[in-house]
């Protein structure tokens, strides 16, 4: 708090359904009576608000998370205990912002250099690359690029003051546009597809968030310290491109960025620049290097230098690190997101290391099959550019990557029944067929089996219909033409005895999460996931709005003082501009806060078919609009009701009468006289 100041304060959301862990929420709850036809009486609650809570709470919040998984242990369980190989295993609890998964992430980018890339291999290294390169002798493998080149990009938004998770939020779905389609991710594979000229498999991209720096703001201030900005690495085959790839290639990239993201300046992502900086490389959004010839060290090294994947645990983070990183945990958001084609290269990666070390008999592409492609799933006919229309992709069995292998050849020793011309195996047998439903019945039991035929109708030898009801020409009731009282003959016999089957199976041992143990604590291993709730702000249009339209609700123009019951007769009724008074009066004390909204915000908020329901009352000639003077006589038409009821009930204010004979604002005076 010392460090961040006033930011330390800031809510995470303040957008009307935003969705965050409910751990990072505020939920304020109300209690209500409810009394039943007998006079019987019960307390209920119900959620009424839903805040999130400030940055510096939902840091503490992830620090104690983190730490309870830092002393915690998962229980493996290999088998059941009947089994000889049964086996516990103990190992620790891990998470995405501990130090080893940083180490596997760096794993993993050095997995996609090498793969795009290429890298260095010797005879003094037990790996299949060589981790001495300046000590030893070494011999370049080739990677699936000729030409590679490397593309980093950046995209940011101005954050001073915003609630940090709206900021980071905005930067995300500006990548994916309004629609989910149209966005700047849209835009960047246009350029690769029609300006480059590329095919899926030929550019891999890794998009990594990571905190402000804070290296622009002006002295004595926050700037965008500790919020959110996204870098994407791009690694592509020059030699497959159609035309010179520079950093004006990506500029439409940048710019549908900007036009999306209503925090991203032009000047801060350089599109103030002429167009020869960005022909000639002189910006700082886009830089494009090739890799053999303007990269010096390893691409990962190049790239690591722009992402947050250091080597570190989270309790050994800076706090605009910690700022950041509770932004990603609220809302349960990745770090890091890579293309398809990117985890096909990592898949692939590691399928050739393990045959290397011996863990695998088949190396990478070895033996091939066929699976489906993501057109398949989609609506209409199979078939799309990414498997040229086949509706299938020919990948390695071992791993089930397609990355590195001949989508035109035939699979090798393939088991799809698609390509049993080309060797592939025949079509299972009945026996098989029967065995693979019973797995798929049950697919979490170690062992079943099934004994018995088909099914076989019983026949009856009458020779007219409606005797029995084994021949009853309607069976549903109340319409059934035989009763199923009706005996079925002893002579009613099935034509052909089936043959009995046996299907059994048993699957080997697998390991399992057994349970979660945490100072000496044993809890259940559930696998669930994260639990979010949706922010409900009782200062939002929507919930201003839901006031208007409920029954005790009114509006007030502030421009002739008229008072409406519906939606439709306030927007109907000449006024074109000026504010509207909301307020509403329930039951409950005290009332709800009256809200003052201006009328385009107020008429925005509320569904349209409001705005229609104008129940024909203006066309009947019935008043629609009424004075304050005469809302204020209400209060007269139920006066011998209200002296009563404050006669022979202990009434504690004026608000409780008025929600209770749904009294106008204007009734106040009255009522107050009365009491």
């Amino acid at each position: 708090m010392s460090e961040l100041g006033e930011r330390a304060h800031l809510p995470l959301s303040d957008v009307h359904g935003r969705k965050l862990r409910r751990d990072c929420c505020h939920e304020e709850y109300r209690e209500y009576t409810v009394e039943d036809s007998s006079g019987a009486t019960e307390k209920r609650e119900e959620r009424v608000n839903v805040t999130s809570k400030k940055l510096y709470q939902v840091v503490a919040d992830m620090l104690h998370w983190h730490s309870d998984y830092l002393k915690s242990t998962l229980r493996l369980e290999y088998g059941e205990r009947a089994d000889p190989e049964h086996t516990l295993l103990d190992v620790p609890l891990d998470n995405s912002w501990m130090a080893a998964y940083q180490d596997k992430e760096r794993a993993r980018l050095k997995a996609l250099e090498r793969e795009t890339c290429g890298y260095e291999t010797c005879d003094d290294c037990d790996t299949r690359w060589c981790q001495e390169q300046d000590d030893h002798e070494t011999e370049h493998v080739v990677g699936e690029f000729d030409d590679p080149v490397v593309v980093l990009t950046g995209r940011t938004a101005a954050g001073d003051g915003r609630p940090p998770v709206d900021h980071a939020r905005e930067i995300a779905e500006a990548w994916t546009g309004e629609h989910g389609n149209d966005g700047a991710g849209r835009s960047l594979r246009y350029v690769m597809d029609e300006k480059l000229g590329l095919e899926s498999d030929e550019w891999v991209r890794w998009t990594q968030g990571e905190p402000h720096t804070g290296k622009r703001r002006q002295v004595g201030g926050y700037g965008n310290l500790g919020y959110h900005h996204a870098h994407d690495v791009i690694i592509l085959e020059g030699a497959a491109a159609t035309g010179d790839v520079t950093a004006a290639s990506f500029r439409t990239v940048i710019e549908k960025h900007v036009e999306e993201c209503a925090g991203a300046g032009a000047d801060a992502h350089d599109l103030d620049a002429a167009p020869d900086e960005w022909a000639n490389g002189d910006v700082d959004t886009v830089v494009v290097k090739n890799v053999d010839d303007e990269i010096e060290q390893s691409v990962a090294s190049y790239a690591a230098a722009y992402l947050a994947n250091d080597s570190k645990d989270l309790l050994e983070r800076s706090v605009p690190y910690l700022m950041w990183a509770a932004t990603m945990w609220a809302t349960n958001t990745q770090k890091g997101i890579k293309s398809v084609s990117a985890n096909r290269a990592i898949e692939a990666d590691r399928c050739k290391h393990k045959h290397a070390a011996g863990d695998q008999g088949l190396d990478h592409g070895e033996m091939t099959n066929c699976a489906d492609c993501r057109c398949v799933s989609a609506p209409g006919t199979a078939g799309c550019s990414r498997c040229d229309g086949r509706g299938f992709h020919v990948v390695c069995t071992a791993c089930g990557s397609q990355w590195g292998i001949d989508q035109s050849s035939p699979a090798r020793a393939g088991d799809d029944p698609r390509v049993a011309a080309d060797g592939g195996a025949d079509d299972p047998s009945p026996e098989q067929e029967r065995e693979e439903a019973l797995r798929d019945r049950w697919p979490s039991a170690r062992r079943a089996a099934s004994v018995g035929g088909e099914t076989i109708a019983r026949q009856c030898d009458h020779a007219e219909p409606d005797q029995c009801p084994l021949c009853a020409t309607e069976t549903e009731s109340p319409d059934h033409t035989v009763s199923g009282d009706v005996p079925i003959p002893e002579s009613a016999v099935a034509p052909e005895v089936p043959d009995s089957v046996s299907v059994r199976y048993t699957r080997p041992p697998s390991w399992s999460a057994k349970e979660v143990i945490r100072d000496d604590e044993r809890m259940a291993a559930t696998g669930g996931g994260v639990e979010t709730v949706a922010l409900d702000l009782p200062s939002a249009p929507v919930r201003v709005a839901a006031m208007a339209t409920d029954p005790h609700g009114e509006m007030v123009c502030q421009s002739c003082v008229s008072y409406f019951d519906t939606v439709s007769e306030y927007a109907s009724h000449g006024c074109e501009d000026g504010d509207v008074y909301i307020a509403w009066f329930p039951v409950t004390d005290p009332p709800a806060t009256e809200t003052l909204m201006s009328r385009d915000e107020f008429l925005s908020a509320v569904p349209d078919r409001l705005l229609e329901e104008r129940a024909g009352a203006t066309a009947a000639g019935e008043q629609t609009e009424r004075s304050e003077g005469q809302r204020a006589d209400a209060a007269a038409d139920v006066s011998d009701r209200l002296k009563e009821y404050i006669a022979s009930n202990s009434v504690s204010s004026v608000a409780e009468l008025l929600g209770r004979f749904n009294l106008p604002p204007a009734a106040r005076s009255t009522v107050e006289d009365m009491m």
